[in-house]
């Protein structure tokens, strides 16, 4: 197996990748030049110590905090800005809140109050509002969760930013257009942020005409000189609304030593953005300054300037900051990742990067439907502990301090992630939209790609048990673009790596039998979205992202292991899919309307289920049939009720099977466990000493699905074989039931995969009343001590069960395997439906030993995922030998 090396800041994919001394800069490349039966290796992405000495404040998010009204402008004594009354607030001087739906637009956003009284607080607003009125719907969340407090400011606000002199108290920057025919500013602002807008609902747009040509745009004169000293990279949010999409560095944001804009010293040259109406976190490097130096020059004004000629444009821009240079220890950014690093913790994206108050980190998810009967969600998310014990529900409306945990001193790691898209790319354009398949992906069948490989010679893997210890990816945008691709390929393994930003983090396609290990994914819309892809293992999966952590469309015979989701709307949802098995899920729900498994499936099995401060631990949707849950503890917070274990829609199911279920925290235990709102009733009483707790409606007990029992497991090539109790022959009693079930063609549960003979696998469980042993489509019935030279005669009653009428849906004989120096012997296969029929077989052995006699099973009509269980009943089982 050729070995490819990776490097997406320093690497070339002109060179040949086959030594660490010329590696390549994309997977992309890489996995062109060296075709199918590959290994690529991925540099580990560097990670840093950013503060020793940060506060990080954890909770679960709550419902939101009504305003009465705002009260106008602050007179003295009170703080500067505008004073808002709101009954009982329980916020703390210093709180970071979050306010939305006030009429007055320029006081929606994030802002950090000061305190007059229980009731009464002050938003630090000193421009003049136009009016006092408030909205219908106005609201405000207390978000101390998504704020980390460092020892020392890691950035340098310049403009629209949420604190600073020149930004959250001075919300209208006095910039200044430099041809009033052709250029315009326009301080756009809404009721309430929304797609339109990032942090404050007052944003700079800025224009220029066709008319106009190169040179300066616009300028903003600082109100004092900012010495810059020991930073080398601006980072800010940018939404292109209209104009040249494809051709980088065209225009330019430059800082100047004079107060009008016309000495610029340092620039720095925008990518294109491949489209419109996006809002996009970029972080650019001066391109003037040697590498290695910081700017020292102090500065009095930023400009804005045409470089070449593409037309007109529209933009609006926010949160501009300064920061440390690449290479610098300290560098953070809005396009940054943090982390404790603590076991259990995950990395978290930085919304932006503030100097007075830090980071602030979390979805950058704006809710919908705040208005009207929908308004009760929290807006967004952040730190959430990995201790259980840190995640208390907090309740605007009850005292907070029992809520809130206020972890000090801990570390603040950063990771800032290469534009990996833009590397596989080859040119500086960000993507154009969520379809976008040209970035991050693997071109052929076959291979590997491993992260986490040393940055010295990338000869030794790395922990990759730290959770710094992988290669990221990113898309450096928010919702467009995916950041790694497996897209019509298989049998690849991809292993210890990140996924940043974009639509999809991992995006998987019509790719067969892949293999996904150590796996973090931070602020994609989807984290990981698996679409027609069958006979996946994915082990290790963790992070959080804004709508779906996983979502599992139209595929089947997955296999996931050891999955850690904190959820900001749904964590795991299965659409269509399957023959799923999931055997350690977790899922750290940081909304109240969260779901952390949401499925539209059948014939799947879920095994140490955890789940904590959701609406649904599980919400079972539409037809949604013979599911197994094992061993499932939600934990409710808070003072809502809501359903954990549910069939939420007006569908018939049945065998929904349920051991060992255990609910803390709601008042409503009948609302635990709820078959369905049609046809199985409203209310359930659980049952955890039953073996399973079933809610068939219809009475249906077909074995599609067994747990892997103690002294055996189970897999599908081709259908699956299981053993189960049945009704009896003649006088009554229990017969052996074998059942074939119509699963998929790919390997259930590869990892245990046996050597089998077309690909069946029987089970035993003595102590659940399931009798068999044995591998393939031959399921054992007896093992007989027999003598040599005398015939044996095997005897068995036999009933095959017809689904449809017509179709020979399973077949069987009677089989002796050639042990004791016999030939193989069979019986005749079976002839009629629905009748119980004796099938007989002769042997003799040659050798004296333990002969063992089998049903050899065959599955005659179809293996579609669709149809019933297919079901031979066998009793009277006799064996005899001689006299």
């Amino acid at each position: 197996m050729a070995i490819f090396y990776v490097d997406p800041v320093d690497g070339d994919d002109s060179n040949t990748g086959l030594s660490f001394a010329d590696r390549k800069r994309s997977v992309k490349s890489a996995s062109n030049t060296g075709g199918s039966n590959t290994e690529i290796r991925v540099i580990k992405t560097p990670n840093t110590l950013l503060s020793g000495d940060s506060t990080w404040v954890s909770k679960i998010n709550h419902v939101p905090l009504y305003l009465s009204y705002l009260n106008g402008q602050t007179s003295s004594p009170d703080p500067p800005g505008w004073r808002v009354y709101c009954a009982n607030h329980n916020l703390s001087e210093g709180d970071l809140i979050f306010t939305n739906g006030l009429a007055e637009g320029r006081l929606n956003g994030w802002w950090k109050i000061s305190v007059i009284d229980s009731n009464f607080f002050v938003i630090p607003h000193l421009g003049t509002v136009t009016t006092t009125g408030t909205s219908g719907n106005r609201y405000l969340w207390k978000q101390q969760n998504q704020l980390i407090t460092l020892d020392t400011p890691k950035v340098k606000n310049l403009i629209n930013c949420v604190t600073g002199a020149e930004s959250g108290t001075h919300i209208t920057p006095g910039f200044v257009t430099n041809q009033s025919t052709n250029t315009s500013i326009y301080n756009y602002t809404t009721t309430g942020l929304n797609f339109d807008s990032v942090t404050q609902a007052w944003i700079t747009q800025f224009y220029w005409s066709n008319s106009f040509t190169t040179g300066l745009v616009s300028y903003h004169a600082f109100t004092n000189s900012m010495d810059l000293t020991g930073y080398r990279q601006i980072s800010f949010h940018l939404r292109q609304s209209a104009g040249n999409t494809t051709t980088p560095n065209t225009w330019k944001i430059s800082l100047c030593s004079d107060a009008n804009g016309a000495v610029p010293v340092y620039d720095f040259l925008v990518p294109a953005q491949g489209g419109t109406n996006y809002w996009r976190s970029i972080t650019i490097d001066c391109s003037n300054l040697p590498a290695g130096q910081t700017m020292t020059t102090p500065i009095n004004s930023i400009a804005f300037y045409v470089v070449t000629d593409y037309g007109y444009h529209t933009f609006r821009i926010q949160n501009i900051i300064a920061c440390k240079g690449p290479d610098d220890p300290e560098c953070v950014n809005h396009d940054s990742l943090v982390s404790t690093k603590r076991s259990g913790d995950i990395w978290w994206p930085v919304y932006f990067a503030d100097e007075e108050m830090g980071l602030i980190i979390g979805s950058r998810t704006l809710e919908s439907g705040l208005g009207g009967g929908n308004n009760q969600a929290p807006f967004c998310s952040g730190y959430v502990s990995p201790s259980y014990a840190s995640l208390v529900h907090w309740n605007f409306r009850t005292n907070d301090s029992v809520g809130l945990l206020t972890e000090n001193n801990l570390p603040c790691y950063v990771v800032n992630a290469p534009n990996t898209h833009m590397a596989a790319l080859g040119y500086d354009k960000f993507p154009a939209s969520s379809g976008d398949s040209q970035g991050e992906q693997v071109q052929h069948n076959n291979t590997s790609v491993i992260g986490g490989w040393n940055r010295t010679d990338m000869s030794t893997l790395d922990d990759v048990t730290d959770i710094g210890t992988i290669s990221w990816f990113r898309v450096g945008c928010n919702y467009t673009g995916r950041a790694f691709m497996l897209q019509y390929r298989d049998d690849c393994t991809v292993s210890n790596i990140g996924v940043f930003g974009g639509y999809n983090g991992m995006y998987i396609n019509q790719s067969q039998r892949n293999t996904l290990n150590n796996i973090h994914f931070a602020n994609n819309y989807y984290g990981i979205y698996n679409y027609s892809s069958n006979a996946s293992i994915f082990n290790g999966l963790t992070g959080t992202s804004d709508l779906y952590a996983i979502y599992i469309n139209n595929s089947g015979a997955l296999r996931m292991k050891d999955v850690t989701v904190l959820s900001t709307a749904n964590a795991l949802r299965l659409v269509g899919s399957y023959h799923t098995s999931v055997d350690g899920f977790t899922s750290k729900n940081l909304r109240s309307t969260s779901i952390s498994l949401d499925y539209w499936t059948g014939h799947s099995k879920f095994n140490n289920i955890s789940s904590y401060g959701d609406r649904y631990t599980i919400r079972n949707q539409f037809n949604s049939n013979h599911m197994i849950f094992r061993n499932v503890t939600a934990t409710a917070v808070g003072d809502f009720s809501s359903r954990y274990m549910t069939d939420s829609q007006s569908t018939i199911f049945h065998d929904q099977k349920y051991k060992d279920i255990s609910v803390v925290g709601t008042g409503v235990p009948h609302s635990v466990l709820r078959p369905t709102t049609y046809g199985g009733g409203d209310s359930v009483t659980l049952d955890s000493s039953a073996v399973y707790y079933a809610t068939s409606y219809v009475g249906k007990n077909d074995p599609y699905i067994h747990w892997q029992n103690s002294d055996g497991t189970w897999v599908s090539a081709s259908g699956s074989v299981f053993i189960q109790k049945g009704v009896g022959y003649g006088s009554g009693g229990q017969s052996l039931s074998i059942s074939l079930a119509a699963f998929d063609y790919y390997a259930y549960d590869s990892s245990v995969l046996p050597t089998s003979q077309n690909g069946f696998v029987a089970v035993s469980d003595q102590a659940n009343g399931l009798f068999s042993r044995g591998i393939g489509n031959k399921v054992v019935l007896a093992e007989v001590a027999v003598i040599a030279n005398q015939v044996v005669t095997f005897t068995v009653q036999a009933k095959r069960y017809s689904y449809q009428t017509g179709l020979e849906h399973i077949q069987a004989n009677l089989y002796v395997p050639p042990t004791l120096g016999n030939p193989i012997v069979r019986s005749p296969m079976m002839t009629t439906r629905d009748v119980w029929e004796e099938m007989s077989v002769d042997v003799t052995p040659i050798r004296s030993g333990i002969m063992v006699f089998s049903m050899e099973v065959f599955q005659y009509y179809g293996n579609t995922n669709n149809q019933h269980a297919r079901r031979i009943d066998v009793d009277n089982i006799v064996c005899t030998q001689g006299n």
